[in-house]
């Protein structure tokens, strides 16, 4: 029965390799390791804002083929982090590789993760970074009713008299053992998972590529973690009641637990332990983690079309891809864009596929500098640093306007321009567009000439034409161009080099069926207007 289970769930995981997950994902969870980190939270390269305008959470959907709970959360810590948690790219590659090449290693791998996806596995973060229970002020006083309870217990053996008073001790430690149980209850069933933690990374050594030295280390803590973890078995036999026989035993076991208090006692001491032990599970957790995000990776592989391993240049203003798509667009059309000293002003009508241009070359960023992992047939650039504004909405419960929102949003950029060291993709999609077009272009001109010096590389992408009469310096200028023919509108999501060569939405009105009259109107006053507007920017 065990075999045909086992050969079942093997089948199973050979028909999902490469595909993506089908089941929801609980973001609470998923972010645990990530948002208790007090190190990688103050160091996020992908803050909030950036995760929304640049779908990230979409994204890592479509990333994650991870078995684990802590393979998942390591792998969205890297995502925002903008690199491997701890381990260098090469030593990721070489796990990928490995995993990819030795098939027995990458089933039996997979077969014990997924031993590991108990929703209580997601809370071992807490344990890492988490505030673990205090002492009560009484503490104390537990250790004071054991003895008194076992000099009772000696004393009713010499004189009956004394029962009286071994009651009345039981009766307290009664009352004081059921007052923890509830904290005890929770907390020890999560801190119970890292028996399994410790024994799963145990069983994973012999089939990843970890390095002798590493392994002896990972060994040595384990033995340390195992220490702890015959304390915490202690406080979880709840569940021998759930057999016949064995509840009898666990009846005579509780009574002892209640009157000597020792359960209460034990639990302390566990968490004592925990707080002393944190860098050695830690360790273990980040190991188990590090095997199911390289599997994950060569599974995502084994399901693309294409992919490269990109090439990280030496830091400047540059960036060139051949092929490059957005993974979540499906049928995606392929795009090349080499820029060098140089960065993007990128004009289009709506929908013609900028701003998912721009976002794909953000996650292609990331995949790079992530997972070792680009979607494009070649890719050369060098590490950056991400910072975006591109959703941008009214916030009316701070009665902030959609400029002001616009206003802090860029400010936020114009700030990490002047204090990041390594060069940052700064990526923009319509500079103020809460604002009237003569000074909406006027400050774009002077904020992406500033954001453009030194070795930060800027993505634009915005309606007003103007701006690339402006910018003819420091930005490389390409576009996106719908097609009217026989009043129809279609799109070839090809970029192209230059300006866009001409403004067709009051076409799109025409085609949509805009009486004649507003039409015409409209083409009057456009080009009227057209030269007017150039012209007072300029001056």
């Amino acid at each position: 029965m065990i075999l045909k289970t086992k050969k079942k769930q093997l089948d199973a995981l050979q028909t999902q390799w490469g595909k993506i997950k089908r089941f929801g994902f609980n973001w609470g969870l998923i972010r645990e390791y990530f948002d208790l980190n007090p190190i990688t939270k103050i160091q996020a390269q992908l803050n909030d804002r950036s995760v929304n305008d640049l779908d990230i959470h979409p994204f890592f959907e479509f990333l994650d083929r991870t078995r684990s709970a802590p393979g998942q959360q390591v792998l969205y810590h890297n995502i925002r982090q903008l690199s491997p948690s701890r381990v260098d790219l090469d030593k990721q590659e070489n796990w990928v590789q490995h995993f990819t090449q030795k098939e027995k290693a990458r089933w039996q791998s997979q077969l014990l993760l997924g031993k590991l996806a108990d929703p209580d596995d997601y809370y071992f973060p807490y344990m890492l970074f988490g505030k673990l229970p205090d002492r009560p002020k009484y503490y104390a006083l537990f250790r004071v009713l054991q003895v008194l309870f076992f000099l009772g217990l000696f004393a009713a053996f010499i004189n009956r008299i004394y029962v009286l008073g071994l009651v009345l001790i039981f009766a307290i430690n009664l009352m004081l053992h059921y007052r923890e149980k509830a904290q005890i209850g929770v907390l020890s069933r999560v801190f119970a998972r890292l028996g399994r933690l410790n024994s799963l990374a145990n069983k994973l050594i012999p089939y990843s590529p970890i390095v002798k030295g590493d392994e002896k280390a990972l060994r040595k803590k384990m033995r340390t973690i195992d220490q702890v973890v015959k304390k915490i078995s202690f406080l979880n036999t709840d569940q021998l009641q759930d057999n016949e026989v064995a509840a009898v035993g666990w009846y005579a076991l509780e009574l002892i637990k209640i009157a000597t208090l020792s359960e209460v006692l034990t639990f302390y001491q566990v968490i004592d332990d925990i707080a002393r032990i944190r860098p050695e599970i830690e360790t273990v957790y980040l190991y188990v983690a590090e095997v199911d995000v390289a599997l994950s990776i060569a599974a995502l592989r084994a399901g693309l079309p294409y992919h490269c391993q990109p090439k990280f240049v030496s830091p400047g203003k540059q960036l060139e891809v051949k092929k490059l798509i957005h993974p979540l667009v499906k049928n995606c059309v392929p795009n090349d864009l080499t820029l060098q000293d140089n960065s993007l002003l990128l004009t289009g009508s709506n929908m013609s596929g900028k701003s998912t241009f721009i976002r794909a070359l953000n996650l292609n960023v990331i995949g790079a500098q992530t997972l070792n992992t680009v979607f494009a047939q070649s890719y050369s650039a060098p590490k950056f640093a991400i910072a975006s504004s591109i959703r941008i909405s009214d916030n009316l419960l701070d009665e902030k306007s959609y400029y002001m929102e616009e206003v802090n949003s860029i400010g936020e950029l114009l700030e990490k321009a002047e204090k990041s060291a390594r060069p940052t993709l700064f990526t923009i999609d319509e500079v103020f567009k809460g604002t009237n077009t003569i000074e909406r272009v006027s400050a774009a001109k002077a904020i992406l000439e500033h954001l453009n010096q030194g070795q930060h590389l800027v993505l634009v992408s915005t309606h007003d034409i103007e701006l690339t009469q402006l910018l003819e310096s420091g930005f490389q200028l390409h576009c996106f161009q719908e097609q009217i023919e026989d009043q129809q509108l279609s799109f070839d999501y090809k970029l192209r080099p230059g300006a866009l060569s001409k403004r067709n939405a009051i076409s799109i009105l025409e085609i949509a069926g805009y009486p004649s009259s507003i039409i015409t109107e409209a083409r009057r006053i456009s080009e009227r207007l057209e030269g007017e507007k150039v012209k007072t920017v300029k001056e």
